[in-house]
């Protein structure tokens, strides 16, 4: 009904230039953070449509868009009070703008409160009489006949997606049910077994499996008041607490491994350049490959060794999950022990220079990797870096960061190459310090295939590592060219750069990659995802459980969600009703 509605909208909105365009909004996300509903609706414009926040805020006080705001009733409970309250309030200061919102009539008469809008449109139940015409078009009698002498079935079956599912579900009625809540999930679990069971051949997953996995998927789903399922919107409270631990553990391990391939390939790059220059081009090529192989193998080694000690201390000195609620933040330990592991990995690999140096790179790393990784996921959540923008809100506090950053890498390089290097490096790093704190990232609500979000925050950082890397290596380059020569330069340019690399991958999004692969292998291990879950879930709308939309997926209905959410099921089970059943032979389609 809102969605016809939107379409005439917009047709009214082309004929008329004036019209206020239909913008459909789920009040679904409101819950997730409380709010102003016009704070909100700035804020959906900006993360679902990519509309600037400025552009947002003069359109909806211009009264430029009519907002359609969908599933009152799948605000959790105990929040919608507050979310009827706050759109009287926007209603209140916006008493000329136009506004529609959506409920079930049973969910909304059961509140309290009520919405002080201009009118209510009541979309009624089926009448008898359509009903009994829906099956006459089957051409089946039997289907009318019980459904006169069942007064359950009369009152379940009144609206057109309960009478499609009973036409596509039932081959046999049974007679002996004592409630309509029995009937109901009955009529589910029969449409549930005929669409895994009856729809075509092809059985890549068994039914038992495809139940399990959509209860646990509608459970968290309905848990947290949202309609549309996207991969890269996993997120660590999603797993259980001994998992959430792991997780985090795994998560030490990966930073220290990758510094440790970063410092590793770095150094023996840099140890094979240097040893073979002066014997000309050919040996020069084969010591750099020794060298980057060797320093390879020596990454690998110091990140299994460092990463294990890390993740060891962690396991015995942590006694809490991570993040037990989407709301709860990390810890500053959290961000401390992941700094140590990059640490950690700066004084294996410092080794190889002056002792001096090693030091203070390793406190560098430690600083950058603890603040860039607090202050990127402190939420508890894993945010994906689709886009980027500029923020001098984000910049205000990583002034004193991006200092300490410089001197430390500055006073370094002084102490060991002279004061040209220690200020060419210290400036240098600082610059691009400030401007990687600078930089928000923000996730694409507009996907069109799935895991898009992942895709797309690995490509960006990819790109930004090497657009920051490459400089803060050149800066290297060129600060130990004008100290020691050029040869022994670019030396030094690489190695740093490689490692600017790593750190820059992590800022710019790889993390959460990182965190996104560690927590889908999480929940596949613990058994309630499969591995390719985007292969599933096509499964799964194939066999008409859910719907594909976009790069997402949503139950094809919220009574079928509601249905999975609410079993304590992990197999599907349709009670057999004793007493006489009669055969109903169905054809309809859905």
């Amino acid at each position: 009904m809102l969605l016809e509605l939107a379409r005439s909208l917009i047709d009214q909105s082309k004929q008329d230039l004036d019209h206020p365009i239909p913008v459909v909004f789920n009040l679904s996300s409101w819950a997730v953070q409380p709010q102003s509903i016009e704070q909100w609706l700035v804020n959906e414009l900006q993360t679902r449509y990519q509309i600037p926040q400025r552009i947002g805020q003069s359109w909806i006080e211009k009264a430029e868009i009519l907002p359609l705001l969908d599933g009152l009733d799948e605000v959790v409970l105990e929040q919608r009070p507050a979310c009827v309250e706050a759109i009287n309030q926007f209603q209140l200061q916006n008493w000329l703008n136009p506004l529609v919102v959506c409920s079930r009539t049973a969910d909304y008469e059961a509140l309290g409160d009520r919405l002080q809008l201009q009118g209510a449109i009541v979309v009624q139940s089926m009448q008898p009489t359509r009903v009994d015409a829906y099956f006459d078009c089957l051409g089946n009698q039997v289907a009318k006949t019980a459904l006169a002498q069942n007064p359950f079935l009369q009152e379940l079956v009144n609206t057109p997606l309960m009478a499609s599912i009973m036409a596509i579900a039932y081959e046999q009625i049974p007679e002996s049910l004592d409630s309509i809540n029995q009937w109901r999930n009955h009529l589910f679990d029969s449409y549930i077994q005929r669409m895994l069971i009856h729809r075509g051949p092809d059985q890549r997953y068994a039914p038992e499996q495809v139940t399990a996995w959509l209860q646990w998927l509608a459970k968290h789903l309905f848990q947290r008041s949202q309609t549309a399922f996207f991969i890269e919107q996993l997120q660590p409270n999603w797993l259980l607490n001994t998992d959430q631990r792991l997780l985090s553990i795994s998560e030490i391990f990966a930073v220290g491994l990758l510094f440790g391939l970063a410092g590793g390939l770095g150094a023996g790059v840099q140890s094979g350049l240097a040893t073979g220059w002066a014997d000309g081009i050919i040996p020069w090529l084969q010591c750099g490959l020794w060298g980057m192989l060797y320093g390879l193998g020596i990454g690998v080694l110091s990140g299994i060794v460092v990463g294990m000690a890390i993740g060891g201390l962690t396991l015995l000195t942590y006694r809490e999950p991570i993040v037990t609620a989407a709301e709860q933040p990390r810890s500053i330990g959290y961000a401390v022990r992941l700094g140590s592991a990059a640490a950690a990995q700066g004084i294996v690999i410092g080794l190889v220079f002056e002792s001096k140096l090693g030091i203070c790179y390793a406190l560098a790393t430690s600083v950058a990797v603890g603040i860039g990784v607090w202050r990127n996921h402190r939420s508890g959540q894993i945010t994906l870096a689709e886009l980027w923008s500029w923020s001098w809100s984000n910049l205000k506090p990583g002034i004193l960061p991006g200092l300490m950053l410089s001197a430390m890498f500055g006073f370094g390089n002084w102490l060991n190459y002279g004061s040209v290097a220690g200020w060419i490096v210290g400036l240098s790093v600082g610059v691009i310090s400030l401007v990687t704190f600078g930089l928000t990232g923000a996730a694409i609500e507009a996907k069109t295939f799935p895991n898009q979000g992942v895709h797309n925050s690995a490509r960006n950082a990819m790109t930004m590592s090497l657009a920051f890397g490459v400089p803060f290596g050149l800066a290297h380059a060129i600060g130990y060219g004008f100290s020691l020569d050029w040869a022994g330069g670019i030396g030094y340019g690489i190695n740093a750069g490689v490692m600017g690399c790593a750190a820059f991958w992590l800022r710019c999004g790889g993390l959460a990659c990182v965190q996104h692969s560690l927590v889908r292998y999480l929940l596949f291990r613990s058994g309630v995802v499969p591995w390719n879950y985007a292969h599933f879930l096509d499964h799964a709308a194939d066999r008409i459980l859910l719907r594909k939309v976009g790069g997402g997926y949503i139950f094809i209905h919220q009574l079928l969600l509601e249905h999975f959410a609410l079993q304590n099921r992990t197999e599907l089970g349709v009670p057999v009703a004793s007493g006489p059943k009669t055969t109903l032979s169905l054809k309809a389609p859905l």
